[in-house]
């Protein structure tokens, strides 16, 4: 708990960061003690989350939205522009990349009602 928070704040040690992500992961304020956390995280944002957590030796979570061939994978995944594809098992696909790629301890999908994510 944050020392000069005051009794009625709720969750004082909560921060809501909102910035350049490169300069928020290397400005030292993200500690072992930390979790970073990335929704919607577009490309390389998640990478970059995931990579800057792990360097600080912080927890991370990620919920990725699109993700493009070639940063997880050698090959690509045709998403759903390609005729016959789905987009869902592409994302599925994708999102196991993203794990497997940082030994993720859990991967969960989150109801289509929030995100089709």
């Amino acid at each position: 708990r944050n020392p000069k928070a005051s009794k009625t704040d709720v969750l004082g040690n909560l921060s809501f960061v909102i910035g350049d992500l490169a300069e928020t992961l290397n400005s030292g304020d993200v500690k072992p003690c930390s979790l970073v956390l990335a929704v919607h995280g577009c490309h390389e944002a998640t990478r970059r989350v995931i990579e800057g957590a792990r360097f600080a030796e912080a927890a991370w979570g990620v919920m990725p939205c699109c993700i493009r061939d070639g940063i997880y994978l050698n090959c690509g995944v045709k998403g759903a522009k390609a005729k016959g594809n789905d987009d869902d098992l592409r994302h599925a696909v994708m999102c196991g990349a993203v794990a497997a790629t940082y030994s993720a301890e859990r991967l969960n999908c989150i109801d289509r009602r929030i995100t089709n994510r």
